[in-house]
Protein backbone atom coordinates (compact mmCIF):
# COMPACT_ATOMS: atom_id res chain seq x y z
CA UNK A 1 0.00 0.00 0.00
CA UNK A 2 2.87 2.46 0.96
CA UNK A 3 4.40 1.67 -2.46
CA UNK A 4 1.63 2.82 -4.36
CA UNK A 5 1.40 5.82 -2.87
CA UNK A 6 5.04 6.08 -3.28
CA UNK A 7 4.43 5.48 -6.95
CA UNK A 8 1.46 7.93 -7.38
CA UNK A 9 3.11 10.38 -5.71
CA UNK A 10 6.36 10.45 -7.99
CA UNK A 11 3.86 10.09 -11.25
CA UNK A 12 2.53 13.70 -10.21
CA UNK A 13 5.68 15.30 -9.04
CA UNK A 14 6.93 14.09 -12.78
CA UNK A 15 3.75 15.69 -14.63
CA UNK A 16 3.76 18.49 -12.92
CA UNK A 17 7.83 19.47 -13.65
CA UNK A 18 6.68 18.56 -17.18
CA UNK A 19 3.59 21.08 -16.87
CA UNK A 20 6.01 23.64 -15.59
CA UNK A 21 8.49 23.03 -18.44
CA UNK A 22 6.45 23.13 -21.67
CA UNK A 23 4.95 26.60 -19.53
CA UNK A 24 8.41 27.90 -19.09
CA UNK A 25 8.80 27.44 -22.82
CA UNK A 26 6.13 29.15 -24.06
CA UNK A 27 6.98 31.86 -21.36
CA UNK A 28 9.86 32.54 -23.45
CA UNK A 29 8.49 32.29 -26.84
CA UNK A 30 6.41 34.65 -25.64
CA UNK A 31 9.14 36.68 -24.56
CA UNK A 32 11.16 36.53 -27.47
CA UNK A 33 8.71 37.52 -29.61
CA UNK A 34 7.80 40.70 -27.65
CA UNK A 35 11.46 41.92 -27.18
CA UNK A 36 11.86 41.64 -31.47
CA UNK A 37 8.03 42.96 -32.27
CA UNK A 38 9.20 46.08 -30.25
CA UNK A 39 13.15 46.59 -31.28
CA UNK A 40 11.49 46.33 -34.86
CA UNK A 41 8.78 48.52 -34.38
CA UNK A 42 11.47 51.00 -33.18
CA UNK A 43 13.79 50.56 -35.39
CA UNK A 44 11.34 51.08 -38.22
CA UNK A 45 9.81 54.48 -36.76
CA UNK A 46 13.71 55.41 -36.89
CA UNK A 47 13.56 54.10 -40.51
CA UNK A 48 16.78 51.72 -39.74
CA UNK A 49 15.14 49.24 -42.00
CA UNK A 50 17.36 46.60 -42.65
CA UNK A 51 17.58 46.13 -38.80
CA UNK A 52 13.43 46.47 -38.29
CA UNK A 53 13.36 43.59 -41.10
CA UNK A 54 16.21 41.18 -39.20
CA UNK A 55 13.62 41.79 -36.01
CA UNK A 56 10.60 41.05 -38.01
CA UNK A 57 11.88 38.04 -39.47
CA UNK A 58 12.75 36.78 -35.78
CA UNK A 59 9.77 37.47 -34.25
CA UNK A 60 7.78 35.79 -37.61
CA UNK A 61 10.18 32.99 -37.39
CA UNK A 62 8.89 32.28 -33.51
CA UNK A 63 4.76 32.62 -34.08
CA UNK A 64 4.75 32.97 -38.11
CA UNK A 65 2.23 35.62 -37.48
CA UNK A 66 0.04 36.58 -41.09
CA UNK A 67 -0.21 39.90 -40.05
CA UNK A 68 4.19 40.02 -39.31
CA UNK A 69 4.23 38.70 -42.71
CA UNK A 70 1.98 41.05 -44.50
CA UNK A 71 3.86 43.97 -42.71
CA UNK A 72 7.16 43.08 -43.78
CA UNK A 73 6.36 43.64 -47.40
CA UNK A 74 5.89 47.44 -46.65
CA UNK A 75 9.35 47.37 -44.76
CA UNK A 76 10.62 45.86 -47.82
CA UNK A 77 9.39 48.23 -50.38
CA UNK A 78 10.27 51.34 -47.71
CA UNK A 79 13.79 49.71 -47.64
CA UNK A 80 13.99 49.73 -51.69
CA UNK A 81 12.86 53.21 -51.57
CA UNK A 82 15.66 54.52 -49.78
CA UNK A 83 17.86 53.44 -52.87
CA UNK A 84 15.53 55.26 -55.50
CA UNK A 85 12.27 54.77 -56.97
CA UNK A 86 12.80 53.93 -60.30
CA UNK A 87 11.82 51.32 -61.77
CA UNK A 88 13.94 48.63 -63.42
CA UNK A 89 13.18 49.65 -67.04
CA UNK A 90 14.21 53.35 -65.99
CA UNK A 91 17.45 52.33 -64.47
CA UNK A 92 18.30 50.11 -67.07
CA UNK A 93 20.19 46.86 -66.81
CA UNK A 94 23.79 48.07 -64.87
CA UNK A 95 21.50 50.35 -62.48
CA UNK A 96 19.38 47.38 -62.26
CA UNK A 97 21.98 45.54 -61.18
CA UNK A 98 24.05 48.06 -58.76
CA UNK A 99 20.76 48.78 -56.76
CA UNK A 100 19.81 45.66 -56.14
CA UNK A 101 23.43 44.64 -55.34
CA UNK A 102 23.70 47.60 -53.33
CA UNK A 103 20.37 46.68 -50.93
CA UNK A 104 21.18 43.52 -50.53
CA UNK A 105 24.98 44.08 -49.39
CA UNK A 106 22.92 46.90 -46.64
CA UNK A 107 19.72 44.37 -45.93
CA UNK A 108 20.44 40.46 -47.20
CA UNK A 109 17.42 39.87 -45.87
CA UNK A 110 15.25 42.07 -48.12
CA UNK A 111 13.65 39.82 -50.92
CA UNK A 112 12.53 42.43 -53.37
CA UNK A 113 16.10 42.98 -53.72
CA UNK A 114 17.20 39.95 -54.34
CA UNK A 115 14.03 39.69 -56.94
CA UNK A 116 15.20 42.99 -58.39
CA UNK A 117 18.37 41.22 -59.16
CA UNK A 118 16.89 38.38 -60.48
CA UNK A 119 15.02 40.39 -63.08
CA UNK A 120 18.32 41.77 -64.34
CA UNK A 121 19.35 38.47 -64.76
CA UNK A 122 16.00 37.00 -66.43
CA UNK A 123 16.83 40.57 -69.08
CA UNK A 124 19.76 39.14 -69.87
CA UNK A 125 18.41 35.73 -70.81
CA UNK A 126 20.90 34.34 -67.29
CA UNK A 127 17.63 32.48 -66.42
CA UNK A 128 19.15 30.07 -64.10
CA UNK A 129 20.78 32.27 -62.07
CA UNK A 130 17.88 34.17 -61.88
CA UNK A 131 15.60 31.51 -61.28
CA UNK A 132 18.70 31.34 -57.94
CA UNK A 133 17.23 34.92 -56.93
CA UNK A 134 14.08 34.14 -57.25
CA UNK A 135 14.44 31.11 -55.35
CA UNK A 136 16.22 33.05 -52.34
CA UNK A 137 13.37 35.37 -52.52
CA UNK A 138 11.19 33.04 -51.29
CA UNK A 139 13.01 31.39 -49.01
CA UNK A 140 13.27 34.71 -47.08
CA UNK A 141 9.08 35.04 -46.95
CA UNK A 142 7.34 32.63 -49.20
CA UNK A 143 3.95 33.36 -47.87
CA UNK A 144 3.72 37.22 -48.93
CA UNK A 145 5.75 37.53 -52.27
CA UNK A 146 3.47 35.91 -55.03
CA UNK A 147 5.01 38.06 -57.85
CA UNK A 148 7.95 36.03 -57.61
CA UNK A 149 6.23 32.68 -58.59
CA UNK A 150 4.82 34.71 -60.93
CA UNK A 151 8.63 35.49 -62.29
CA UNK A 152 9.09 31.73 -62.02
CA UNK A 153 5.85 31.05 -63.55
CA UNK A 154 7.70 33.40 -66.56
CA UNK A 155 10.99 31.45 -66.37
CA UNK A 156 9.27 27.49 -66.19
CA UNK A 157 7.24 28.21 -69.34
CA UNK A 158 10.45 30.60 -71.42
CA UNK A 159 13.25 28.52 -70.60
CA UNK A 160 12.29 25.10 -69.83
CA UNK A 161 9.29 25.19 -71.87
CA UNK A 162 7.30 23.24 -68.87
CA UNK A 163 3.28 24.11 -69.67
CA UNK A 164 1.93 22.65 -66.76
CA UNK A 165 4.01 23.67 -64.38
CA UNK A 166 4.09 27.15 -65.55
CA UNK A 167 0.15 26.97 -64.91
CA UNK A 168 0.86 25.41 -61.65
CA UNK A 169 2.67 28.48 -60.43
CA UNK A 170 0.34 31.08 -61.76
CA UNK A 171 -2.52 29.56 -59.58
CA UNK A 172 -0.67 28.77 -56.77
CA UNK A 173 0.87 32.32 -56.57
CA UNK A 174 -2.69 34.04 -56.79
CA UNK A 175 -4.69 31.35 -54.83
CA UNK A 176 -6.55 29.60 -57.85
CA UNK A 177 -8.33 32.98 -58.51
CA UNK A 178 -6.28 33.96 -61.59
CA UNK A 179 -8.23 36.86 -61.76
CA UNK A 180 -6.11 38.23 -59.18
CA UNK A 181 -2.92 37.74 -61.46
CA UNK A 182 -0.79 40.65 -62.57
CA UNK A 183 0.03 38.73 -65.49
CA UNK A 184 -3.64 37.38 -66.37
CA UNK A 185 -2.56 37.60 -70.25
CA UNK A 186 -0.28 34.97 -70.27
CA UNK A 187 -2.33 32.41 -68.92
CA UNK A 188 -4.25 32.17 -72.40
CA UNK A 189 -2.19 30.51 -74.54
CA UNK A 190 -0.38 28.53 -71.53
CA UNK A 191 -3.99 27.00 -71.16
CA UNK A 192 -4.33 26.82 -75.11
CA UNK A 193 -1.41 24.55 -75.14
CA UNK A 194 -1.69 22.46 -72.03
CA UNK A 195 -5.41 21.26 -73.87
CA UNK A 196 -7.16 22.87 -70.93
CA UNK A 197 -9.80 25.08 -72.90
CA UNK A 198 -12.53 22.93 -71.92
CA UNK A 199 -11.64 23.28 -67.64
CA UNK A 200 -11.18 26.80 -68.13
CA UNK A 201 -13.72 27.64 -70.16
CA UNK A 202 -15.77 30.07 -68.10
CA UNK A 203 -12.82 32.30 -67.82
CA UNK A 204 -11.43 31.93 -71.57
CA UNK A 205 -14.85 33.47 -72.65
CA UNK A 206 -15.27 35.86 -69.38
CA UNK A 207 -11.71 36.82 -71.05
CA UNK A 208 -12.41 37.20 -74.76
CA UNK A 209 -15.58 39.02 -74.00
CA UNK A 210 -13.52 41.25 -71.65
CA UNK A 211 -10.74 42.46 -74.13
CA UNK A 212 -12.23 42.07 -77.08
CA UNK A 213 -11.95 45.85 -78.04
CA UNK A 214 -8.17 46.08 -76.60
CA UNK A 215 -5.57 47.77 -79.00
CA UNK A 216 -2.72 46.38 -77.01
CA UNK A 217 -0.53 43.98 -78.82
CA UNK A 218 0.46 41.97 -76.27
CA UNK A 219 -3.55 41.76 -75.25
CA UNK A 220 -4.80 41.10 -78.85
CA UNK A 221 -2.44 37.97 -78.94
CA UNK A 222 -3.48 36.82 -75.49
CA UNK A 223 -6.89 37.31 -77.21
CA UNK A 224 -6.21 35.34 -80.24
CA UNK A 225 -5.00 32.05 -78.24
CA UNK A 226 -8.72 32.49 -75.85
CA UNK A 227 -10.20 32.45 -78.73
CA UNK A 228 -8.02 29.45 -80.21
CA UNK A 229 -8.44 27.49 -77.51
CA UNK A 230 -12.64 28.07 -77.60
CA UNK A 231 -12.34 26.97 -81.16
CA UNK A 232 -13.28 30.43 -82.69
CA UNK A 233 -10.41 30.38 -85.22
CA UNK A 234 -11.64 32.93 -87.26
CA UNK A 235 -11.86 35.08 -84.65
CA UNK A 236 -8.03 33.87 -83.40
CA UNK A 237 -7.16 34.93 -87.25
CA UNK A 238 -8.63 38.87 -86.80
CA UNK A 239 -6.61 39.13 -82.93
CA UNK A 240 -3.35 38.02 -84.28
CA UNK A 241 -3.70 39.96 -87.31
CA UNK A 242 -4.47 43.41 -85.40
CA UNK A 243 -1.82 42.39 -83.24
CA UNK A 244 1.14 42.05 -85.81
CA UNK A 245 -0.23 45.35 -87.35
CA UNK A 246 1.36 47.46 -83.85
CA UNK A 247 4.06 44.72 -83.38
CA UNK A 248 5.98 41.10 -84.45
CA UNK A 249 6.85 38.79 -82.00
CA UNK A 250 7.26 35.08 -82.29
CA UNK A 251 4.03 34.26 -80.74
CA UNK A 252 2.19 36.28 -82.54
CA UNK A 253 3.49 35.27 -86.00
CA UNK A 254 2.66 31.13 -84.70
CA UNK A 255 -0.54 32.06 -83.73
CA UNK A 256 -1.64 34.33 -86.92
CA UNK A 257 0.00 30.90 -89.09
CA UNK A 258 -1.68 28.52 -87.24
CA UNK A 259 -5.53 29.99 -87.60
CA UNK A 260 -4.16 30.78 -91.28
CA UNK A 261 -3.46 27.29 -92.21
CA UNK A 262 -6.64 25.77 -90.43
CA UNK A 263 -9.11 28.46 -92.35
CA UNK A 264 -7.23 27.69 -95.82
CA UNK A 265 -7.70 24.18 -94.99
CA UNK A 266 -11.58 25.19 -94.66
CA UNK A 267 -11.48 26.42 -97.61
CA UNK A 268 -9.74 23.52 -99.61
CA UNK A 269 -12.60 21.70 -98.86
CA UNK A 270 -14.60 23.68 -101.15
CA UNK A 271 -12.14 25.41 -102.90
CA UNK A 272 -8.78 24.21 -103.24
CA UNK A 273 -6.49 27.40 -103.26
CA UNK A 274 -3.52 27.78 -104.44
CA UNK A 275 -0.65 25.74 -103.16
CA UNK A 276 1.92 28.53 -102.81
CA UNK A 277 -1.00 30.13 -100.39
CA UNK A 278 -1.20 26.83 -98.12
CA UNK A 279 2.46 25.53 -97.82
CA UNK A 280 4.29 27.86 -95.79
CA UNK A 281 1.68 28.04 -93.17
CA UNK A 282 1.10 24.59 -92.69
CA UNK A 283 4.79 23.51 -92.52
CA UNK A 284 5.17 26.46 -89.70
CA UNK A 285 2.23 25.41 -87.92
CA UNK A 286 2.57 21.90 -87.82
CA UNK A 287 6.62 21.55 -87.61
CA UNK A 288 8.02 24.48 -86.06
CA UNK A 289 7.18 24.51 -82.77
CA UNK A 290 7.66 22.55 -78.93
CA UNK A 291 6.14 19.57 -78.44
CA UNK A 292 3.19 20.93 -76.02
CA UNK A 293 2.40 23.72 -79.15
CA UNK A 294 2.61 20.99 -81.62
CA UNK A 295 0.66 18.89 -79.74
CA UNK A 296 -2.48 21.40 -79.88
CA UNK A 297 -1.57 22.29 -83.69
CA UNK A 298 -2.11 18.58 -84.91
CA UNK A 299 -5.92 18.31 -83.50
CA UNK A 300 -6.45 21.52 -84.87
CA UNK A 301 -5.03 20.82 -87.89
CA UNK A 302 -6.62 16.60 -88.10
CA UNK A 303 -9.93 18.57 -87.49
CA UNK A 304 -9.89 20.67 -90.74
CA UNK A 305 -8.39 17.91 -92.86
CA UNK A 306 -11.18 15.15 -92.68
CA UNK A 307 -12.79 14.66 -95.44
CA UNK A 308 -10.54 16.83 -98.22
CA UNK A 309 -9.58 14.64 -101.55
CA UNK A 310 -6.71 12.61 -101.68
CA UNK A 311 -3.97 14.43 -103.67
CA UNK A 312 -5.28 17.77 -103.03
CA UNK A 313 -2.16 19.15 -101.65
CA UNK A 314 1.09 17.49 -100.50
CA UNK A 315 1.31 19.78 -97.69
CA UNK A 316 -1.67 18.29 -96.39
CA UNK A 317 -0.25 15.38 -97.29
CA UNK A 318 2.37 15.86 -94.96
CA UNK A 319 0.44 17.00 -92.21
CA UNK A 320 -1.66 14.24 -92.01
CA UNK A 321 1.33 12.09 -92.16
CA UNK A 322 3.07 14.10 -89.08
CA UNK A 323 0.07 13.58 -87.12
CA UNK A 324 -0.09 9.72 -87.61
CA UNK A 325 3.43 9.52 -86.72
CA UNK A 326 2.41 11.30 -83.70
CA UNK A 327 0.15 8.79 -82.40
CA UNK A 328 2.10 5.77 -83.28
CA UNK A 329 0.39 5.04 -87.13
CA UNK A 330 3.58 4.21 -89.10
CA UNK A 331 1.61 2.85 -92.00
CA UNK A 332 -0.43 5.80 -92.16
CA UNK A 333 2.41 7.98 -92.06
CA UNK A 334 3.95 6.45 -95.10
CA UNK A 335 0.80 6.10 -96.83
CA UNK A 336 0.06 9.94 -96.59
CA UNK A 337 4.06 11.02 -97.23
CA UNK A 338 3.89 8.73 -100.33
CA UNK A 339 0.64 10.31 -101.58
CA UNK A 340 2.42 14.06 -100.94
CA UNK A 341 5.50 12.76 -102.81
CA UNK A 342 3.29 12.07 -105.70
CA UNK A 343 1.79 15.17 -106.02
CA UNK A 344 4.97 17.04 -105.56
CA UNK A 345 8.44 15.05 -105.36
CA UNK A 346 10.45 17.94 -104.32
CA UNK A 347 8.62 18.60 -101.23
CA UNK A 348 11.17 19.60 -98.91
CA UNK A 349 9.20 18.75 -95.12
CA UNK A 350 8.14 15.41 -96.18
CA UNK A 351 11.66 14.20 -97.92
CA UNK A 352 13.57 15.14 -94.80
CA UNK A 353 10.56 13.11 -92.25
CA UNK A 354 10.78 10.22 -94.87
CA UNK A 355 14.43 10.41 -94.61
CA UNK A 356 14.72 10.37 -90.93
CA UNK A 357 12.39 7.05 -91.29
CA UNK A 358 14.65 5.48 -93.47
CA UNK A 359 17.30 6.39 -91.14
CA UNK A 360 15.72 5.01 -88.45
CA UNK A 361 14.90 1.25 -90.32
CA UNK A 362 17.97 1.40 -92.17
CA UNK A 363 16.60 1.31 -95.28
CA UNK A 364 20.17 2.27 -97.03
CA UNK A 365 18.96 2.12 -100.67
CA UNK A 366 15.80 4.86 -100.10
CA UNK A 367 17.91 6.27 -97.71
CA UNK A 368 20.61 7.29 -100.43
CA UNK A 369 17.97 8.41 -102.78
CA UNK A 370 16.73 10.94 -100.36
CA UNK A 371 19.37 12.01 -99.18
CA UNK A 372 20.60 12.99 -102.74
CA UNK A 373 18.20 15.74 -102.92
CA UNK A 374 18.86 16.82 -98.86
CA UNK A 375 22.43 18.05 -99.03
CA UNK A 376 21.62 21.32 -100.64
CA UNK A 377 19.74 22.01 -97.38
CA UNK A 378 22.27 21.44 -94.76
CA UNK A 379 23.47 25.07 -94.58
CA UNK A 380 20.68 27.86 -94.40
CA UNK A 381 21.91 31.47 -94.71
CA UNK A 382 19.79 33.81 -93.64
CA UNK A 383 20.26 37.77 -95.15
CA UNK A 384 19.21 41.58 -93.46
CA UNK A 385 16.41 40.92 -96.60
CA UNK A 386 14.98 37.62 -95.29
CA UNK A 387 14.10 39.05 -91.59
CA UNK A 388 11.37 41.36 -90.39
CA UNK A 389 11.41 43.72 -88.17
CA UNK A 390 14.90 45.06 -90.02
CA UNK A 391 15.98 48.67 -90.81
CA UNK A 392 19.02 49.29 -92.46
CA UNK A 393 20.30 46.35 -90.21
CA UNK A 394 19.66 47.16 -86.75
CA UNK A 395 16.60 46.40 -84.97
CA UNK A 396 13.16 48.35 -84.67
CA UNK A 397 11.88 49.61 -81.77
CA UNK A 398 10.24 46.20 -80.94
CA UNK A 399 14.02 44.56 -80.50
CA UNK A 400 13.03 41.99 -82.75
CA UNK A 401 14.82 40.20 -86.25
CA UNK A 402 12.10 37.27 -87.11
CA UNK A 403 12.78 34.89 -90.34
CA UNK A 404 10.26 32.16 -90.53
CA UNK A 405 10.62 29.07 -93.10
CA UNK A 406 13.86 28.28 -92.55
CA UNK A 407 14.15 24.49 -93.77
CA UNK A 408 16.74 22.44 -92.02
CA UNK A 409 16.71 18.87 -91.49
CA UNK A 410 16.41 17.13 -88.06
CA UNK A 411 19.46 16.74 -85.77
CA UNK A 412 22.33 19.42 -84.00
CA UNK A 413 23.39 22.46 -86.04
CA UNK A 414 25.02 25.44 -84.70
CA UNK A 415 23.28 28.84 -85.59
CA UNK A 416 26.19 31.72 -86.38
CA UNK A 417 25.47 35.39 -85.97
CA UNK A 418 27.36 38.08 -87.72
CA UNK A 419 26.57 41.00 -85.29
CA UNK A 420 27.77 44.20 -83.57
CA UNK A 421 26.51 46.53 -81.44
CA UNK A 422 26.72 49.83 -79.64
CA UNK A 423 26.95 49.98 -76.50
CA UNK A 424 25.18 52.95 -73.97
CA UNK A 425 25.38 53.61 -70.43
CA UNK A 426 28.64 51.52 -70.44
CA UNK A 427 26.43 48.06 -71.01
CA UNK A 428 26.48 46.21 -74.30
CA UNK A 429 23.53 45.20 -76.21
CA UNK A 430 22.91 41.51 -75.13
CA UNK A 431 22.19 39.41 -78.22
CA UNK A 432 19.19 36.16 -77.08
CA UNK A 433 18.60 33.82 -79.95
CA UNK A 434 15.36 31.76 -80.54
CA UNK A 435 14.51 28.78 -82.45
CA UNK A 436 10.67 27.92 -82.74
CA UNK A 437 10.22 30.13 -79.67
CA UNK A 438 12.75 28.23 -77.50
CA UNK A 439 15.77 29.64 -75.76
CA UNK A 440 18.81 28.74 -77.74
CA UNK A 441 21.60 30.95 -76.75
CA UNK A 442 22.70 34.72 -75.55
CA UNK A 443 25.81 36.36 -75.57
CA UNK A 444 26.81 40.55 -74.87
CA UNK A 445 28.09 41.93 -78.46
CA UNK A 446 30.87 44.36 -78.80
CA UNK A 447 31.19 47.14 -81.11
CA UNK A 448 33.09 44.94 -84.05
CA UNK A 449 31.54 43.21 -86.48
CA UNK A 450 32.27 39.12 -85.14
CA UNK A 451 30.69 35.32 -85.43
CA UNK A 452 28.52 34.21 -82.63
CA UNK A 453 27.94 30.77 -82.43
CA UNK A 454 25.21 28.80 -80.49
CA UNK A 455 24.44 25.20 -80.91
CA UNK A 456 20.84 23.36 -80.85
CA UNK A 457 18.87 20.87 -81.82
CA UNK A 458 16.36 21.09 -84.34
CA UNK A 459 13.46 18.94 -85.82
CA UNK A 460 13.04 18.44 -89.42
CA UNK A 461 10.93 20.51 -91.33
CA UNK A 462 10.64 24.68 -91.69
CA UNK A 463 11.53 26.51 -88.86
CA UNK A 464 10.86 30.03 -87.21
CA UNK A 465 14.29 32.06 -85.72
CA UNK A 466 14.21 34.94 -83.99
CA UNK A 467 16.79 37.41 -82.58
CA UNK A 468 16.36 40.23 -80.19
CA UNK A 469 18.25 42.12 -77.62
CA UNK A 470 16.31 42.76 -74.02
CA UNK A 471 18.11 45.61 -73.01
CA UNK A 472 17.36 48.18 -75.84
CA UNK A 473 17.48 51.51 -74.79
CA UNK A 474 18.35 55.19 -75.58
CA UNK A 475 19.84 57.85 -72.70
CA UNK A 476 19.61 60.48 -74.93
CA UNK A 477 21.91 61.93 -77.94
CA UNK A 478 24.69 59.62 -79.44
CA UNK A 479 24.22 57.32 -75.93
CA UNK A 480 21.68 55.11 -77.97
CA UNK A 481 21.89 51.20 -77.54
CA UNK A 482 21.48 48.85 -80.80
CA UNK A 483 22.36 45.91 -82.24
CA UNK A 484 23.24 45.11 -85.89
CA UNK A 485 23.12 42.01 -87.83
CA UNK A 486 24.68 41.37 -91.11
CA UNK A 487 23.95 37.42 -91.60
CA UNK A 488 23.03 34.50 -90.04
CA UNK A 489 24.36 30.80 -91.39
CA UNK A 490 22.92 27.53 -89.63
CA UNK A 491 25.15 24.39 -90.37
CA UNK A 492 24.31 20.94 -89.59
CA UNK A 493 27.21 19.20 -87.23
Amino acid sequence: MKGRRLLFIALTAAAALAAALVLSRALSSTVRFTVHSNLAQYHEARKNYPLAIRHYHEAARIFRERQILKHLVNVYAMDMKRFGSEPAEALGPAGTERKARAIIARAPENPLAYMLLGRFFQSRALYARAEEQYDRALEINPHVLPHALQLKAHLEYEYRRNVPGAIALFEKSCGKDVRKLNDIHVLPKLYYLDGRAAEKESFLRAYAARHSASGDPGVLEALGYAHLALGNVTAANGAFARALQKRITSGMILGYRTTRAALLIEEAKKTPPAKERIYPLLETAVNAHPPSWKRAVEVLIEKRLEDLPDGAFPGLHFAMGNHHGASGMTAGMESEYVKALKSDPGHFPTIAALEKHYRALGWSFELNALLLDAKKHETAVIEQKDFRGVRNGTLLTSGSFIADGVKLLSGDVTVSVHARGTPAAGSDPVMVVRLDDAFVGSAPVGNRWEWYSFDASVATGAHLLEIFFPNDAWFGGADDRNLFVRQIRIRRK
